[in-house]
């Protein structure tokens, strides 16, 4: 009954002007196109130009290639174009030839720059000693034969060599790494030695397990021993005999025969 009275009542407000211009402002506000807000757009990064390379000089061009030319000829070992090399550009020589000579195990080379250049071994290259890029043997033993004979010539402790090597401690160390190669070869010919006896009785021990062969049969029955020849063209009596023994038969088939010839 209340919803049928709020229905059917009519109402009446009273509305002053201004809420009456309110309303019509409002109204045709909502009539106009909505206007689209439009986002400030990020601005575009800058790339900072990359600076190119600067132009090397003729001459630093040219004592570039010479350092290539001094690498090249270290690493290949050609002490006969290094040494006018040296003495044309001794400035150019530095401890960094030490430690190519050292790292492509150039003995001779590495000796020369050494013993000649006097290159300084102390100085590090990469942050390490040129000793330290030795890779082999050979190249340690320049630097350590070099600290026995001229222990005051360069600070060998802090050039990381270990120790001095004279010629009668480097025979030992060869006259110990010669035996420890003998000693070597002499336990693999004993473990071959040892693996072919295995392998000999491990075959005999096969042949002792495998069953007995059968005896060939003859045809005849008989056992024992049988007497050679037999009747003249029996060809049974040939079966199971070796090339030899037929051959042996035949001729004392061929012999009775001849006699019983000469017998008529």
């Amino acid at each position: 009954m209340r919803c049928w009275q709020e229905l059917s009542r009519v109402k009446v407000s009273h509305l002053t002007a201004d809420a009456l211009q309110a309303q019509d402002e409002a109204y045709i506000a909502s009539l106009q196109p909505k206007r689209q807000v439009v986002k400030p757009q990020a601005p575009t990064p800058v790339v900072a130009p990359v600076p190119a390379a600067p132009k090397l000089s003729p001459e630093e061009e040219a004592k570039l290639d010479r350092q290539r030319r001094l690498t090249d000829m270290i690493k290949k070992g050609r002490l006969d174009s290094l040494r006018p090399f040296v003495a044309k550009y001794p400035d150019e020589i530095t401890s960094s030839a030490l430690a190519t000579a050292s790292s492509a195990a150039q003995e001779e080379v590495l000796a020369y720059l050494l013993e000649e250049v006097k290159l300084d071994p102390t100085e590090s290259v990469e942050g390490r000693k040129p000793y330290d890029h030795s890779s082999s043997k050979g190249t340690r033993n320049v630097y350590r034969r070099l600290a026995f004979k001229q222990p005051e010539l360069w600070d060998w402790k802090e050039a990381h060599v270990p120790s001095g090597l004279s010629e009668e401690k480097e025979e030992e160390e060869n006259k110990k790494k010669a035996d420890r190669r003998k000693g070597l070869k002499e336990k693999l010919k004993e473990r071959d030695r040892q693996r072919a006896e295995e392998e000999e009785e491990e075959q005999k021990k096969k042949a002792a397990e495998a069953p007995p062969p059968e005896p060939v049969s003859t045809g005849t029955g008989r056992t024992g021993p049988q007497k050679l020849g037999g009747k003249i063209g029996g060809e049974g009596n040939l079966a199971g005999m070796t090339p030899e023994m037929r051959m042996r038969v035949e001729r004392e088939r061929r012999a009775r025969a001849a006699e019983a010839r000469f017998a008529k």
